[in-house]
Formats: C-alpha cells, sequence, structure tokens
C-alpha cells in the first residue's frame, strides 16, 4: 500500500468469547478493567468495563501586597480524590455479507472531590483566620449509539450511518466554613442533551487501487501515529515511509501529489526531519 491511509475496521473477526484484562498501578493512582465480546458469527455481543481511581494533593504559598499597602498571606494546602467508573455494552448484527446493524450503551460516572483548608495571615486589618472549602464534582454520561453499515458490490464501497445520543448530568455541591462555622451551602445541577448524526468515508490509496472506507480521518490519525503515520491536511494522513520527495507545499508518493496543509506544514517538517 502506498500508505495515505488504510485500514478496514472489521468486526466480530474471531469467534466465541474473546477477553482482554487490564490494570495499571502509579504513584496515587490505579486502574482495572476488561474487554470483552462473544461472537455468534451473525451476532456478536460485546461488554467493557473499567474502574480507576487517582488522589493528588498540593502545597502552596502566597504573599500578596497591593497598591494601597494593604498586604495578605495565605498558606493554600489542597487534596484531590477522584474516581471513574465505566462501563460499555453493545450487540452488532451481521444480517448478510453487505449489512451490518449495531446498537451501543455507554455509562460513565466521574467523581472527583476537593478539600481546601486555608490559613490566612498577615491580613491587613483582620485576625488569622483559616477558611474551608468542600466540594464535589460528579459528572454522570449515557451515550447512545445506533450505526449501519452497507457494503456495495463495488470493492472497498461502503455506506454507514451513524446516529449518537448524548445524556450527560452534572452535580456540583460544596460547603464553606470560616474558622469552623458554617458559612453556605450550594447545590449547582445541570444537564445537557446532545444528538449527533453521520454519515462518513475515508479515501484509501493504493498502488494498484482506491479504497473507501467509513470512519473519520480524526479517528484514524490517532490509531495509525504509532507506525510512522502523520496528517499533513484536513483530508491526508500518510505513511512517512512512503514519501518520494517533498516540494514546496506538496508530497509527492508513487504518482500521488498530496496538498500539504499550512495547519500541518511545520509539524511535518520537523517529522521528515527526525
Amino acid at each position: 500500500m502506498s500508505g495515505i491511509i488504510n485500514v478496514i475496521q472489521k468486526k466480530g473477526i474471531n469467534r466465541g468469547l474473546n477477553l482482554d484484562l487490564n490494570s495499571s498501578v502509579g504513584t496515587k493512582r490505579y486502574q482495572y478493567g476488561f474487554i470483552g465480546n462473544y461472537n455468534l458469527s451473525i451476532i456478536n455481543f460485546r461488554l467493557n468495563a473499567s474502574n480507576s481511581k487517582r488522589n493528588m494533593d498540593s502545597k502552596q504559598w502566597v504573599f500578596q501586597n497591593y497598591n494601597n499597602g494593604n498586604t495578605r498571606d495565605f498558606y493554600a494546602p489542597h487534596d484531590f480524590n477522584g474516581k471513574t467508573h465505566r462501563i460499555s455494552s453493545g450487540i452488532d448484527f451481521f444480517l448478510n455479507k453487505n449489512n451490518e446493524l449495531s446498537f451501543q450503551i455507554d455509562y460513565t460516572n466521574d467523581f472527583h472531590s476537593f478539600y481546601n483548608q486555608t490559613f490566612y495571615t498577615n491580613v491587613t486589618g483582620v485576625n488569622d483566620f483559616i477558611y474551608n472549602r468542600n466540594s464535589s464534582h460528579e459528572h454522570k454520561t449515557t451515550d447512545y449509539n445506533v450505526n449501519y453499515r452497507r457494503k456495495f458490490t463495488k470493492e472497498g464501497e461502503f455506506l454507514e450511518l451513524d446516529y449518537n445520543l448524548t445524556k450527560n448530568k452534572n452535580i456540583l455541591p460544596a460547603e464553606d466554613f470560616n474558622e469552623g462555622t458554617f458559612l453556605f451551602k450550594e447545590n449547582q445541577t445541570n444537564t445537557n442533551n446532545l444528538h449527533a448524526f453521520a454519515i462518513d468515508y475515508v479515501k484509501v490509496i493504493m498502488k494498484d487501487k482506491e479504497i473507501l472506507i467509513l470512519d473519520s480521518l480524526k479517528n484514524w490519525e490517532e490509531k495509525l501515529k504509532y507506525f510512522n503515520f502523520i496528517r499533513i491536511h484536513r483530508s491526508y494522513v500518510i505513511s512517512i515511509d512512503k514519501v518520494n520527495k517533498v516540494s514546496g507545499n506538496h508530497v509527492f508518493i508513487d504518482n500521488n501529489v498530496i496538498p500539504i496543509g499550512k495547519k500541518f506544514k511545520n509539524s511535518f517538517l520537523e517529522k521528515i526531519k527526525m
């Protein structure tokens, strides 16, 4: 292949049960989960889940002097605790060799809490005091997706329709205290619904043919960057290994002349120098 993108996403290649377990541990953080599917040839069931947690803390002194001569200094230690739960399930129907229909539901609960205990000192006209704020953010997001894919008789030519509904709820409570005395409590909540419909394809250019594949260029840019591919234009991702020549604002790969977008030119030139 010449290198101007090439991947066709295929579902359910391996029959039966497929299971992948994963985990990681770092400084004040960990993550574990699994990715699995069970393929019955004409139906594929998918289930993924993960759990992660992360803690952070910081401490800082701030010294403030104002033009009017007033001063205010404070010491602000900060504790952060976060945890994220994700679960995703889906089902793929391989109706026949030319038609696929998929349904998927993803749920994410992203929770993080903050604890601030700020010690104020050297405040003009005010005795030293401690101000506390306890707050948290909880973001609950559910994605519903329906995807239909139609393969035509011409090799590599597809039509894909995709609908996605995202429902998001954010819960933001907080409590404030001054020298241990309760000041106020707030609880903000907001909800969002986002509808998205897409028809997408990407052209693959090989030495002897062209292929249309159904996925966004952005997705494949991310997936292929580890294989020496790079984005050079809003419409092109190329293999650096296949570049024959660069001249002005164009790249030459075999008999293909590909424009270099102004936005991507510097990063591309830096990459090929390496």
